[in-house]
């Protein structure tokens, strides 16, 4: 989702990917990454796997980088 240089979001936004340009007050959820440009504005919490803010961009709120849940290979079988 791109929120564009200019624009201003009043929401919470759940998506795979975050671009931010403008202005956004909300919490903030991307299973893959999160990306402010230098005129972005964040308000709120944000959780993602990958974060990355711009020299100038503001980020007002918690910041959660999680790495996303592996799955293990089943062992093999006992005496198999």
């Amino acid at each position: 989702m791109l929120v564009g240089e200019g624009a201003q979001v009043d929401a919470n936004i759940d998506a795979a990917a975050i671009v931010i340009g403008g202005t956004v007050r909300g919490n903030l959820s991307a299973s893959t990454r999160v990306e402010i440009l230098p005129s972005g504005v964040l308000t709120g919490t944000l959780r993602t796997g990958s974060f990355s803010a711009a020299d100038g961009a503001s980020v007002k709120g918690e910041i959660w980088v999680e790495r996303p849940a592996t799955t293990r290979p089943a062992p093999p079988p006992a005496g198999g």
